[in-house]
């Protein structure tokens, strides 16, 4: 019977993309334009630059198009393995510069039962996923894969 769904396989890694790709479009929405409540690119320049990485400007920039202009890329699947690859280089260095000193888990409580940081559990799975698509590409449902019949 688990057979009949290997037909969906394909239809599977277009719906991991899919949501990877909105994720990051939302977050880059955040950084870019100040969407939901977001800093916009003034307060993203400034972030960058809080945690003390060199060119604040241009890494900011690259932040925002890496993760708005990537989501739409990974929706796509258009050049997926190079912008899953930045997404990737993104999430490394969110971990390392605001995650790592949070703990592990999502909701880290600050021993009251009150939520105050984010732990790398989220960006750490982001991360991986993205090498996913780094490392497996597009899949066939995507312009990269040029919807095409699987090739053996």
């Amino acid at each position: 019977m688990l057979k009949s769904f290997d037909n969906y396989r394909h239809f599977a890694v277009l719906l991991v993309r899919a949501a990877l790709g909105a994720i990051f479009i939302a977050h880059g929405g955040q950084k870019l334009f100040g969407w939901w409540g977001g800093p916009g690119i003034q307060g993203t320049i400034g972030f960058v630059g809080h945690f003390g990485l060199p060119f604040p400007t241009v890494l900011g920039w690259a932040l925002m198009l890496a993760e708005f202009g990537g989501g739409i890329a990974l929706v796509l699947g258009i050049m997926t393995r190079l912008f899953a690859l930045g997404i990737a280089v993104d999430m490394a260095v969110a971990i390392v510069k605001v995650h790592w000193t949070q703990g592990f888990f999502l909701g880290a409580t600050d021993g009251t039962g009150h939520p105050h940081a984010i732990g790398l559990e989220y960006p750490l799975f982001l991360l991986i996923v993205a090498l996913s698509f780094f490392l497996g590409g597009a899949g066939r449902y995507s312009i990269d894969g040029g919807f095409a019949v699987e090739r053996k």
